[in-house]
C-alpha cells in the first residue's frame, strides 16, 4: 500500500507540473508586460533545470525506464518552451538526448533514432544533435548516414574533437584507415585546447590501434609508449603496447608486460588469450591451450578465443598463427555522446 501511494504522488505531482508548465507557457506567451515575461522566463528556465537533475539522477542509477516515464509526461510542455529561445532550447534538447540514451541503454535503436530525427527537424542548425543522430547511426553500422550528419556537425563546430573522434570511427568502419588516422590525430590536437584528460586516453588508444590496423606497427609502439611515459600505470595502454610487441615478434618484451598484468587481471580472458599466443609461438603448445581453455571458460561467447583453440586443436596447424586481441573503450564515445 505504501508503494502504490508513492507512485500515485510521483504521477499526481508529475501532472501537476505538466498543468504549470502549460499554465506558465500560455501566460509567458500573452503577457505584454517585459517585467513578467522576464520572470516568468526564469522561473521556466529554473523548472527545466530540476527536471533535467532529477533525471539526470535517475540515469547514473541505471533507472532507465523511470526517466523515459518523467519524460514523456513533461515533453508536450517541454517542446512547447523550446520554441521561447535558444537557451531554453538547449535544455530540451539535453533532456530529449537523455531520453536517447536510455532508449539506447535498453536496446530501443529504432525509437532512439526517430526521437533524434524528430527534434533534428525542430533544431536543424543544432551540432549537438546531428552528432547525437551519426553515432546512434554509427552504433548500427549506417556509415554513409553517419558521416553525412557528423561532416554537417563539423561546418556548426569545427573546433570539437569528438566530433573528429566519432568521425574516425566512421571511417575506420568503412575501411578508410588513412581518412581515420587523419580525423583522429585532428581530435587529438583539438582536444589539447580542452584537456580533457579522460578522453586524452581513448584518443592516444585509438590512434595506435588505427595505426596497427594500417600495419603500421612501429607508430602503434610509439604512440603507446609515449601515452605510458605519461600514464605508466594504465592498464589498457600496457595491455595494447604488449599486444603490439607480440604482433611485431617481439616476444619476450610482450611476455613481460602481459606478466606484470597477471596480478593485476588474473581473470581477464583477454589476456589470457594473449598470454597463449605468444606461448604457441614460442613452441609452449600444452601451455597456451590450458590458458585458452581458462579463456573460454569466462568468455565463452568470444569468437576470437574459440578460433584460437580451433587453430591450436588442428593437427595440420603449427599453432603459431593464434589471433591476438587489443583492447579499446566502446566504439561510441557514451559518456562524452550527449
Amino acid at each position: 500500500m505504501i508503494k502504490n501511494k508513492v507512485i500515485n504522488e510521483s504521477n499526481n505531482n508529475a501532472e501537476g507540473i505538466k498543468a504549470k508548465s502549460k499554465k506558465q507557457y500560455s501566460k509567458l506567451t500573452n503577457n505584454t508586460g517585459k517585467k513578467g515575461s522576464k520572470k516568468l522566463k526564469e522561473n521556466l528556465i529554473r523548472w527545466l533545470n530540476e527536471n533535467w537533475d532529477k533525471c539526470h539522477k535517475f540515469y547514473e542509477k541505471g533507472v532507465f525506464e523511470k526517466v523515459i516515464s518523467h519524460l514523456e509526461k513533461l515533453e508536450d510542455s517541454i517542446a512547447c518552451l523550446a520554441k521561447i529561445d535558444y537557451p531554453t532550447a538547449e535544455k530540451y534538447i539535453n533532456l530529449i538526448s537523455l531520453k536517447c540514451m536510455c532508449l539506447s541503454a535498453l536496446g530501443k535503436k529504432d525509437e532512439e533514432i526517430s526521437l533524434l530525427k524528430n527534434t533534428l527537424n525542430l533544431f536543424p542548425d543544432s551540432w549537438e544533435l546531428m552528432h547525437n543522430l551519426a553515432v546512434s547511426y554509427l552504433s548500427i553500422c549506417e556509415y554513409n548516414e553517419a558521416l553525412n550528419l557528423l561532416k554537417k556537425s563539423i561546418t556548426k563546430n569545427p573546433d570539437n574533437p569528438l566530433i573528429y573522434f566519432n568521425l574516425a570511427n566512421t571511417y575506420y568502419g568503412m575501411g578508410y584507415l588513412e581518412d581515420a588516422i587523419n580525423s583522429i590525430k585532428i581530435a587529438k590536437r583539438l582536444n589539447k585546447i580542452e584537456h580533457d584528460e579522460m578522453f586524452e586516453k581513448e584518443i592516444e588508444l585509438y590512434l595506435a590501434y588505427y595505426y596497427d590496423c594500417a600495419g603500421m606497427r612501429c607508430e602503434a609502439i610509439e604512440v603507446t609508449k609515449e601515452y605510458l611515459r605519461k600514464y605508466p600505470s594504465d592498464i589498457d595502454a600496457r595491455f595494447n603496447l604488449a599486444t603490439y610487441y607480440a604482433e611485431s615478434g617481439m616476444k619476450e618484451d610482450a611476455l613481460k608486460i602481459f606478466n606484470s598484468l597477471v596480478p593485476e587481471c588474473p581473470d581477464d580472458p583477454y589476456l589470457l588469450n594473449n598470454i597463449a599466443g605468444v606461448y604457441s609461438e614460442m613452441g609452449m603448445k600444452k601451455e597456451a591451450r590450458e590458458l585458452l581453455l581458462k579463456a573460454q571458460q569466462l568468455a565463452p561467447e568470444n569468437k576470437d578465443i574459440q578460433d584460437n583453440l580451433d587453430t591450436l586443436d588442428d593437427p595440420d596447424s603449427t599453432g603459431s598463427s593464434l589471433l591476438f586481441i587489443s583492447i579499446l573503450g566502446t566504439i561510441l564515445r557514451r559518456h562524452k555522446k550527449y
